[in-house]
């Protein structure tokens, strides 16, 4: 881009090709450190970058103009599926959005939406807390399954990279053309191509993220009781023992509150029943 805003790409090609071998691969090697270097830079601020992207901002402002524009989507979802229960609405907010019920949890973005309706599953459906149980039940999960979740999350990483380095070229490139004085089409296609490179990798983000999303749900799920098990603790008999089992759990883990449930010394004897003659 540096070279291209000052001399003809036939003069690059020349000067390239008049320089010796030694000085071609020491470049070469400079270059690849420099990849591995700033690669490990991006992976170092990747969360950072995905929290971006759900719209942790920090800026009440742009916070609540996004915010605003996604409940009023929401609504829109919601008075659809009032209308005819068997609009295809629900499936939209099913996969996009928080639940009706939960508005106060939309977020600017509409990967910020996806991801907080993967959070809420647990906690609407059983009372989990995703966060705190979510790195336990992680090591229980089969390789298979961990398999996926990483393939599936590894995609979305990827392009949500792909997203914000474009962004960034977009904006060095364009200033610097624009410095240098470098032709109209140049600065078009770094700086407008590099934005729609961005919104495209944005879109395909998005994607990836429903599948991620779709994974997790899974998770809690099939694997549930399993962590249970590892904890334990009786399987519940219903779904409302299941809810307060798992609020017991949760301020278990997270304020060491008494849980108050008998332990299960193998799969079918409690410990209680064990001391009875």
């Amino acid at each position: 881009m540096i070279i291209a805003g000052r001399w003809n790409i036939y003069e690059v090609i020349k000067s390239w090709n008049q320089q010796d071998v030694a000085f071609k691969t020491i470049e070469i090697i400079i270059l690849i450190s420099w990849i591995t270097f700033f690669s490990s830079v991006i992976s170092s601020y990747l969360t950072l970058i995905i929290r971006f992207y759900e719209g942790y901002w920090n800026l009440p402002f742009l916070e609540k103009i996004g915010t605003t524009w996604h409940k009023t989507a929401l609504e829109q979802l919601e008075n659809k599926i009032k209308d005819n229960p068997q609009d295809f609405s629900y499936e939209q907010i099913y996969l996009l959005y928080p639940p009706p019920t939960r508005k106060k949890e939309v977020m600017p973005t509409r990967l910020g939406n996806i991801l907080k309706n993967s959070e809420l599953y647990p906690m609407l459906r059983y009372k989990i807390d995703a966060v705190l149980i979510w790195p336990r039940l992680y090591q229980l999960f089969p390789e298979r399954f961990i398999q996926t979740i990483a393939e599936t999350k590894s995609a979305l990483e990827f392009t949500l990279i792909i997203s914000s380095l474009s962004v960034f070229f977009a904006f060095i490139s364009g200033i610097y053309l624009l410095i240098v004085g470098a032709a109209w089409w140049l600065f078009l296609i770094c700086f407008w191509g590099g934005l729609l490179i961005a919104w495209l990798a944005y879109k395909g983000a998005l994607s990836n993220a429903i599948s991620y999303a779709h994974q997790i749900k899974t998770a809690f799920d099939l694997y549930r009781n399993e962590l249970t098990k590892q904890m334990r603790l009786p399987l519940p008999k219903n779904e409302k023992d299941e809810r307060e089992n798992w609020e017991k759990i949760c301020q278990f883990i997270y304020r060491g509150s008494p849980i108050n449930l008998e332990y299960i010394n193998d799969e079918n004897t409690s410990i209680s029943d064990q001391k009875q003659p």
